[in-house]
Parts: structure tokens; C-alpha cells; sequence
């Protein structure tokens, strides 16, 4: 973990200070949105709205253009670690073939190249996004206490279950990968010996065999999807009803007269974005 630490630093780093940038662009649209409401129609002017709108698109445009820098960033981190751990694993699989337990390692490529992917997938860009977080929240809360009350307590719902659905879907998640495993291995075994299974008539012994062993890991995937897809239809709702109870709070706020009516619309795009790495 040291050498990897090591030699992956200044990618993780610059990744980092890239999220900063593309998460204080991100505010660009709701900032414009609040200007628009407070300011241009309001006051009418025309030129005002033209130079926030050019404002707006740079900003946009330059976060774009660091979004796909970071992900350049992350895709050339890929490809190194494939690189680095991949001749390991190889050779270490190459050593082993001639032991006993030398189906235990035919996954380890696969293995490493899951490791890419999650480098490369929206994993990643969350775990770079999620630090940011709070600083969209303290805008929120720099708009009026009770929109900042919404969305703090919004994240940390959001967090709860996601929590929640982490433990209770991994046992079924890492059965359902073990017994995928197991099938593999049968299959490979099965189809590497094919003469002598058919020799001595037992292609449906073997089929029943590896009949059983598919019927686990559709059990264990219908578990963990019933789990997941639960909580995530819950998440789902949640994300809608705060959108709705941010607008309500900003609309009675608005009608009160302690807030402008922009406040309502930029604070509802602000939450959005700082839930969705939640």
C-alpha cells in the first residue's frame, strides 16, 4: 500500500485540487439563476443578463473542460496500476498453476482489471466529489438557516441509508460473487477435461452439477437485488421529496418576504448537487 500510495500520489492529488475547481464551477448555474431573479428582471437590463450569461457559459465551459481532464487523469492511473499489478499477478498465477489450489488465482486478472474500472467509473469521481459536500451545503445555509437545516439534514438521511444498504447487501453481494466464482471454475474445469467427461457419459452429471451451482448464484443475486433495489427506490423518493420541500421552504420564505425568489430556485439546484455524490 506504501509503494501504491507512492507512485499514485500526484494523480490522486491533482484529481483532487481539479474537483475543487469543478465543484466551486458547478455553483455558476444557481448563482446565475439567483442574479436573474434579484437583479435582471427587476431592474430590466438587458446588459446585465447578456454578461452573466457569457460569465455562466465560461464558467461551464472551463468546468467541462477540467471535468475531462480529471477524468484523462484517473484513465492514465488506470492503466498504471493495470500495469503494475498485472505482471504480479500473472506471474504469481504462473507459480501456482501447479499446485493443488490453483483454481484459487484464475480470477486475479479479473480481479485487477476491476480495480481499473473502478478507476475509471462514476465510484471514483464520487469519492473526489463527496469532500464538497459541505461546501454547497454552507451556501445553502448562507441563503437562510432553515434551507440549510433542509439540506443538512437531507445528506445525512441520504448517508444513513446508504450506510444501510452498504450492510445489508454486501453478505449477499460477496455470496453471489464467491458462488459466480465456483461456476466458473466448474465450467473451466469441465470444458478443459470435455473428452473424458463425455467418454465415460457423464456430460449430465456435470450439467446437473453446474445446474446447482448457477441456482446459488441466482439465489444470492435475487437477495441482494431485493435489498438494493428497495433502498434504492427509498433514495429515490428521498431525493425527490427534499427537491419539493427545499421549494416549499423557499416559496414560504418568499411569501414571507425574509428571502428573494431566487433564493427558492438556486438553493433547489445547490441541493441536487451536493446530494448527488451522497
Amino acid at each position: 500500500m506504501r509503494e501504491f500510495v507512492a507512485q499514485f500520489r500526484a494523480y490522486f492529488l491533482s484529481a483532487a485540487f481539479f474537483s475543487l475547481v469543478i465543484n466551486v464551477l458547478m455553483l455558476a448555474p444557481a448563482l446565475f439563476m439567483l442574479q436573474v431573479f434579484d437583479r435582471v428582471v427587476s431592474s430590466r437590463s438587458v446588459e446585465t443578463l447578456v454578461m452573466l450569461f457569457i460569465l455562466t457559459l465560461m464558467a461551464l465551459a472551463c468546468m467541462a473542460y477540467l471535468d475531462a481532464i480529471r477524468a484523462r487523469l484517473l484513465a492514465r492511473a488506470a492503466i498504471r496500476l493495470e500495469k503494475l499489478l498485472g505482471p504480479r499477478v500473472l506471474a504469481s498465477m504462473l507459480r501456482q498453476s501447479a499446485h493443488a489450489n490453483r483454481t484459487l488465482s484464475q480470477h486475479g486478472l479479473r480481479d485487477v482489471a476491476a480495480l481499473r474500472g473502478f478507476l475509471t467509473g462514476p465510484g471514483i469521481i464520487a469519492v473526489f466529489d463527496a469532500p464538497w459536500v459541505p461546501l454547497f451545503i454552507a451556501v445553502i445555509f448562507l441563503f437562510h438557516p432553515l434551507l440549510g437545516a433542509v439540506a443538512l439534514g437531507g445528506a445525512l438521511l441520504l448517508l444513513a441509508l446508504t450506510v444501510l444498504n452498504e450492510r445489508r447487501s454486501r453478505r449477499s453481494l460477496e455470496a453471489m460473487q464467491t458462488d459466480a466464482r465456483t461456476a466458473g471454475r466448474f465450467v473451466d474445469q469441465s470444458l478443459g477435461n470435455a473428452e473424458v467427461v463425455g467418454a465415460v457419459g457423464m456430460v449430465g452429471n456435470v450439467t446437473q452439477d453446474w445446474r446447482e451451482k448457477s441456482d446459488k448464484v441466482l439465489q444470492s443475486q435475487y437477495e441482494a437485488n431485493q435489498i438494493g433495489s428497495f433502498l434504492s427506490s427509498t433514495t429515490r423518493f428521498l431525493r425527490q421529496m427534499l427537491q419539493v420541500v427545499m421549494l416549499a421552504a423557499g416559496a414560504w420564505l418568499t411569501i414571507e418576504q425574509i428571502t428573494a425568489a431566487g433564493v427558492m430556485i438556486a438553493a433547489t439546484i445547490i441541493l441536487g448537487r451536493a446530494l448527488a455524490p451522497v
